[in-house]
């Protein structure tokens, strides 16, 4: 802190100047080293550095008590201090701190000039350090101020997020819904068109008509819903992803630096996957590969036979928060499969088994 020698060099010429025959060269100079140590420590132990300032003042004037009636600085030094301590201190520190300098302080004066008139030389230290500690108060009481804006402000964002979500779930349920009576009546159409198609064409073809209108009018509305409750985080609307995106993610691994081997043994001829499979064994295997970056490495297998999908990731990256973990859980019971997820020797092992149905 270039402050202190600055201060203790300042002092130490000006006592040596204004010294007098009889002032003790040594006292003027642990004064001025007390006040160098003093100025120090204004910035780390605040409610210490009053008191050892006005200590070296004491010792001063007990020594060189000419030097320090003639000097300027020596007081200017310790009002000085006191509305750094008043401002830096806290608490007890700070009456603690003033009340020792000040009673040191006090006995400088009494030191230097025997008379106890010039005690009023106390207030004019008491008022920079009540200052001090009256702007130190109003800095503290701006500081929380501006943290109780910052909850407010955290705690009204969130609750605007819940409402949002809330809201974003009950449209999901008006969803469910209106997919649940709209498929009834398609399918009920579908029947009576069925029924009606050999000795009925025309009613038939009216009901298959109706058919599709429902059918239309549905779709637009699951749009302008689904619209509603994307979020701006969410992917660009097109075609979902299946199985035949790995190879991309795959190569999108790579490029992060990743080393990643796909091994495909999904038997040709074995039929196609529901939309919805075929979405979901693809997101599993996205989502236990999210971490992979530079200097990682996987092994993404996928097979199917005997009426099952199953998927095996194996990698040596981060391991899965748990959010990750209950989403992969959730996906996999919604195609009523099984999940075992293994993390262990710094290695994630993840293998997950869903039914194929008997889709062709």
């Amino acid at each position: 802190m270039l402050a202190a020698p600055v201060v203790a060099a300042g002092l130490l010429v000006e006592l040596l100047v204004t010294a007098r025959p009889g002032d003790s060269v040594v006292g003027v100079v642990l004064s001025a080293l007390l006040a160098a140590i003093g100025v120090g420590l204004l910035g780390r132990r605040p409610g210490i550095a009053f008191p050892v300032i006005c200590l070296g003042m004491t010792l001063a004037a007990a020594t060189a008590g000419g030097a320090v009636e003639s000097a300027t600085s020596v007081p200017l030094t310790g009002f000085v201090s006191a509305a750094a301590t008043g401002y830096a201190a806290r608490g007890a520190a700070r009456i603690i701190g003033l009340a020792v300098g000040t009673v040191l302080f006090t006995a400088g004066l009494l030191l230097v000039s025997g008379d106890a008139e010039d005690l009023i030389g106390v207030v004019a230290v008491l008022i920079p350090a009540v200052a001090g500690a009256a702007v130190a108060q109003q800095r503290d009481a701006t500081a929380a101020l501006r943290a109780q804006i910052e909850r407010l402000r955290s705690t009204t964002a969130t609750r605007a997020q819940n409402a949002v979500d809330a809201e974003r779930e009950r449209v999901a349920g008006e969803l469910r819904g209106v997919l649940v009576a709209s498929t009834d009546a398609m399918l009920a159409g579908a029947q009576e068109a069925a029924a009606h198609l050999p000795d009925a064409p025309e009613r038939a073809t009216a009901a298959l008509l109706e058919v599709e209108r429902t059918g239309r009018g549905v779709m637009l509305e699951v749009r302008q819903v689904l619209g509603v409750l994307r979020s701006p985080s969410d992917e660009p609307a097109g075609p979902a992803r299946g199985l035949d995106g790995l190879e991309p993610l795959t190569r999108m691994l790579r490029e992060r630096g990743a080393s990643v081997t796909l091994t495909d043994h999904r038997a040709a001829g074995t039929g196609t996957l529901t939309p919805g499979l075929d979405l979901t064994a693809y997101r599993i295997v996205q989502s236990s590969c999210h971490g992979l970056g530079p200097r990682t490495s996987a092994r993404i297998a996928v097979r199917r036979a005997e009426g099952r999908l199953e998927l095996r990731v194996e990698h040596d990256g981060p391991e899965p928060t748990t959010a990750d973990v209950v989403a992969l859980r959730v996906r996999t019971e919604l195609q009523a499969g099984t999940l075992t997820l293994i993390t262990r020797d710094g290695r994630t092992v993840l293998h997950a088994s869903l039914p194929t149905g008997t889709a062709t």
